[in-house]
């Protein structure tokens, strides 16, 4: 077995006539995007800057991917067209709900070595900074404080030729701070989890339209 953060995989003999781990449950949700597009008011108000997911060095591992399904509950969703991703608005003591597949692909290379991936639901959290100077970069964290993210189902084993629902339910407390958040759900950045922006606001600002 090997152990790579909350995630285990099991390393076993698995025939594949097709050659591939590829489960396509979700491809026409996979880039499901607000079709209301971010105000500049909001733009302006709300830049958490670049998502520092794409500059992670990920370990090699099987290949999960996800597709949005469904979202519910936000104050307002718009998507942000200078990142090229939704911005989820909640209003602090507010909560909303994120549903997503998670489906398996697994390279030709890895088809004898990986059986199943038991994996443990998470969230993390990206900020970019900017330092005297101009230096810049990115702080990564799994808490972020006055936001909770919990998961249904918390774990689950992922098969191949099978995929599983997951909810992940996004809670800011009432006397969470104004701010903007990069988030990436469970599998990871480096799993092919979803990303998007979290703003956290007051009722007032929160539409920006």
């Amino acid at each position: 077995m090997i152990f790579a953060g909350s995630v285990m995989f099991l390393i076993l003999p698995l025939p594949n006539q097709q050659g591939y781990m590829n489960i396509q449950t979700d491809t026409s949700s996979k880039n499901a995007r607000s079709t209301h597009i971010c105000t500049p008011k909001q733009e302006q108000l709300f830049d958490p800057g670049p998502s520092g997911f794409t500059a992670l060095m990920c370990p090699v591992t099987p290949r999960t991917y996800t597709g949005m399904v469904n979202y519910s509950g936000f104050d307002d969703i718009c998507y942000d067209k200078k990142y090229e991703t939704n911005n989820y608005f909640l209003n602090a003591g507010h909560s909303g709900s994120v549903i997503y597949r998670i489906y398996l692909d697994i390279p030709f290379s890895d088809m004898f070595r990986f059986a199943y991936v038991d994996m443990t639901n998470y969230a993390s959290f990206s900020h970019y900074y900017t330092l005297a100077g101009g230096i810049t970069g990115w702080n990564y964290t799994t808490t972020l404080d006055g936001v909770n993210v919990s998961f249904e189902p918390k774990s689950e084993v992922l098969w191949p030729w099978g995929s599983t629902l997951v909810t992940a339910n996004v809670y800011a407390s009432s006397d969470e701070k104004e701010g903007s958040h990069w988030v990436a759900l469970s599998p990871g950045p480096c799993g092919g989890g979803p990303s998007f922006i979290l703003t956290v606001d007051n009722a007032s600002r929160i539409t920006g339209r």
